[in-house]
């Protein structure tokens, strides 16, 4: 570590040494470093990692869900569980895992499948062909079930989900 800081040392030194050289001569005589290349350099490369740094900080601290979770969110707001009404309209609970797996439960039947994040939707594809896409419509979340995995029609039924 002292080795890293003399090594440090010596290089803010050196720019230093270079900048006043360069601004206590005469202003004729031509620089040794472009200070207008390198501060608009520098200043683009700190914008940008700032940028950087203001959205991984922003989706390290997303709220983890509840009544929070908006369109454009990512696939962390729709983690977790979803209550909603199956085709039938009975309770039908949805879990969808950070891995990418799901896990349904209705009227006492285990359901398994995978989930992926589509525009501002969670896509569930269950096992036994049916799939649900939990959707944002009117700021509001809605459940819509598509019969063998045709998303491209209507969907087979549409209900009110909720984030618990």
């Amino acid at each position: 570590m002292p080795y890293l800081a003399g090594v440090l040392t010596g290089i803010l030194l050196t720019v230093l040494v270079t900048f006043v050289i360069d601004n206590l001569r005469d202003p004729d005589t031509k620089d040794i470093v472009n200070w207008d290349y390198v501060g608009a350099t520098l200043g683009a490369s700190v914008e940008k990692v700032g940028e950087e740094v203001r959205q991984e900080v922003h989706e390290a601290t997303a709220p983890d869900g509840d009544d929070n979770a908006e369109p454009g969110a990512g696939a962390r707001a729709f983690e977790g569980t979803w209550s909603t009404q199956d085709s039938k309209g009975n309770p039908f609970t949805i879990t969808l895992l950070a891995d990418g797996r799901a896990n349904g439960d209705r009227a006492d039947e285990g359901l398994k499948g995978t989930w992926k994040t589509e525009a501002d939707s969670a896509v569930i594809t269950w096992d036994s062909g049916w799939v649900t896409k939990i959707i944002t419509q009117g700021g509001q979340f809605k459940k819509q079930a598509f019969q063998n995995g045709n998303i491209e029609g209507p969907p087979a039924h549409t209900a009110d989900a909720r984030k618990l």
